[in-house]
């Protein structure tokens, strides 16, 4: 398979810069070779998108109350309802989604 021309959002339970592990040499392969390709931080204090070449970017997101806190203090069935509607948004908005 071929990835040219897609956009890919890779999911990382390590931070851009902590080190250079693999998922970051793929990340920046990837965008060589004409990708979109976002790198998703894990959560932190603040929220920003930094871009680090061309087609290279990394998203900060902040989560005051980790991942259910996106959705404030609303019953557990309407924030599953809400991750599931995310989940669905990020398919349908990349063409793959990679986490490491």
């Amino acid at each position: 398979m071929e990835l040219k021309e897609k956009t890919i959002l890779i999911i990382s339970s390590l931070a851009w810069g902590v080190s250079f592990p693999k998922r970051q040499h793929y990340a920046r392969e990837l965008a060589k070779v004409g990708n979109v390709v976002y790198f998703l931080n894990p959560a932190s204090k603040n929220a920003s998108i930094t871009e680090l070449s061309e087609n290279l970017y990394v998203i900060d997101c902040k989560l005051n109350y980790g991942f259910a806190g996106l959705f404030g203090k609303s019953s557990e069935t309407t924030q599953i309802k809400k991750i599931l509607e995310l989940v669905n948004y990020l398919i349908y908005r990349f063409n793959y989604i990679v986490y490491y």
